[in-house]
């Protein structure tokens, strides 16, 4: 296991997190543009129409890259935990929390 490998794990996981914000700015975008009153009455147009779809769209890719990497990241994880059952219980608590959550010396 190399520290390169340790901090790469941390470096997908901060990935995620940050499409699941992009995903929950997203979800809240559209939801205003949803619920937003017309100004006319008259509807939005196919303007709107295409601005939904490209959220939508847009949506869908970010969930789907969020879910990939967290796939990716679980694999990691796993190889990761066996070679920390190799260590003693001192030196594995410390490089979880070194690498794995990030924490300075």
């Amino acid at each position: 296991m190399t520290i390169q490998k340790l901090k790469s794990v941390r470096a997908i996981r901060q990935e995620a997190d940050d499409l699941s914000e992009r995903i929950e700015r997203l979800r809240s975008a559209a939801e205003r543009t949803t619920s937003a009153p017309s100004i006319t009455g008259f509807g939005g147009g196919s303007g709107s129409t295409d601005r939904m779809a490209e959220q939508a769209a847009k949506l869908v890719d970010l969930i789907s890259r969020r879910q990939q990497r967290l796939i990716y990241l679980e694999m990691q994880l796993e190889e990761i935990e066996e070679w920390l059952d190799g260590l003693s219980l001192e030196q594995r608590e410390i490089m979880r929390l070194r690498y794995l959550k990030g924490m300075t010396w």
